[in-house]
């Protein structure tokens, strides 16, 4: 019979580890391990989580006040970084902007003109159709003049 591998930290038991950050990670692994394969976790499952059946209220986050200055997310050297650098991204963004925008203009320019040509073909198309049909009633049907 083949021998099934145990995994490395199963040599491992609680309490003979010295770091506790370890011996978390450990237990925690086996815990899963154990439920994996069917059987129940050793700890149970926590008792602050809701149930289906449980109402569970949103946490309200208090407002920030209107006159309070935002949270400084970017730190100051990036703030002061950005800074120096807005009028380089200033100009670099609406050059690529003009270029793009350039490029959508005459994309839509040459769209705009293909739809017109056709248009213009149409009508053309049907008004040649129409005269010829007039012209052909006129003369096979000519209207007499008393």
């Amino acid at each position: 019979m083949p021998r099934v591998a145990e995994p490395p930290f199963a040599d491992h038991s609680a309490g003979q580890s010295d770091d506790p950050g370890i011996e978390a990670v450990l237990t925690r692994a086996e815990e899963l391990l154990a439920r994996s394969r069917g059987r129940t976790a050793a700890t149970p499952p926590p008792t602050d989580m809701p149930t289906l059946t449980e109402v569970a209220e949103p946490e309200e986050e208090p407002l920030p006040d209107a006159g309070a200055e935002p949270a400084d997310e970017l730190g100051t050297p990036r703030l002061e970084m950005l800074a120096r650098l807005a009028p380089a991204l200033e100009s670099m963004v609406e050059s690529r902007m003009m270029e793009r925008l350039g490029r959508l203009a005459e994309h839509i320019a040459e769209s705009v003109k293909i739809q017109l040509e056709s248009e213009i073909r149409s009508i053309v198309r049907d008004a040649i159709d129409q005269a010829l049909l007039s012209e052909v009633e006129r003369t096979q049907f000519p209207t007499e003049k008393p």
